[in-house]
């Protein structure tokens, strides 16, 4: 579109949409079939793959890689600092947020999603994985293949998903925790610790759905 801004060493495919008010950012790369709806902005070093389609107002800070295929809807905030201060003697110091987000292939990020930069690496989204709205991935989490993360699931720093599970809506989870191939967890549960691979949990703190 006229009113789009493409940065000069941008490289925005033949075949990329870019709609009206949208920003593509230095270094960063539009793929073949690619759209970009109107106001959307992509940030420096970004990555939109091919066939991949970010609707109106989607954000990708930079450093953000967007599989092929993968759906990004209206008002998801990908790649925004994580959450990471230290106590100082003046009150809260802001720990760098020097990494990136990837997201695979025939992914989906629910409106209003948000998934963080990691602090060094990347946070992690895996092919197939569907975001519904309102969901929060913390930094340095690693999400599995084909995980389902209900409305308002919320993923603190440096979970770990495997592939498969399903966390209803208003799961939460502890950081730096795994859980584990194939989960399922109920609606509210509270995920204090690890869970193992094919287990079904409930209850804040999380227990076997029969016991809670």
């Amino acid at each position: 579109h006229p009113t789009a801004i493409v940065a000069p060493d941008a490289r925005v495919a033949p075949g990329a949409e870019v709609g009206p008010y949208a920003v593509v950012g230095d270094g960063s790369d539009v793929e073949d079939g690619a759209i970009l709806e109107s106001h959307v902005v992509v940030g420096r070093r970004c990555r939109v793959a091919a066939g991949a389609w970010l609707h109106p107002h989607v954000v990708l800070y930079d450093g953000v890689a967007v599989g092929p295929r993968t759906e990004v809807h209206s008002g998801a905030v990908l790649g925004a600092d994580g959450f990471g201060y230290a106590a100082g003697p003046a009150g809260l110091l802001k720990v760098p947020q020097l990494g990136g987000v990837e997201v695979g292939a025939a992914a989906e990020s629910g409106a209003n999603s948000c998934v963080d930069r990691a602090t060094l690496e990347e946070t992690r989204i895996g092919d197939g994985t569907k975001v519904d709205d309102l969901v929060m991935v913390g930094h340095n989490c690693d999400v599995g293949r084909h995980v389902v993360l209900c409305g308002q699931v919320g993923l603190a720093g440096s979970t770990t998903v495997g592939d498969g599970p399903v966390l209803a809506g208003q799961v939460g989870t502890a950081g730096h925790l795994r859980v584990g191939r194939g989960v399922k967890a109920g609606g509210q549960t509270g995920i204090t610790g690890d869970v193992p691979d094919g287990a079904t949990v409930f209850g804040t703190p999380h227990l076997p759905h029969r016991d809670a």
